[in-house]
């Protein structure tokens, strides 16, 4: 789903499921993919993340490129 770093500086929105097993919908800066670990910022809570990769359940490709600088 989000491999090959094509995500990488890009904002998706996923559906996740926490450890438990509550789901919601969040719109994430996609920083790096490091094994099962994803590195995001969640743009509504204004923070700084990490994700399991396994527990995002779709994504969906909100805007095409951001400007990390």
């Amino acid at each position: 789903m989000l491999t090959g770093g094509k995500y990488i500086g890009r904002i998706v929105e996923i559906v996740y499921e926490d450890g438990k097993e509550n789901v919601a919908k969040q719109r994430i800066l996609i920083y790096g993919i490091r094994g099962s670990k994803v590195m995001v910022f969640d743009v509504e809570k204004q923070s700084f993340r990490t994700l399991r990769l396994q527990c995002i359940l779709s994504a969906q490709l909100v805007r095409s490129r951001v400007n990390m600088d």
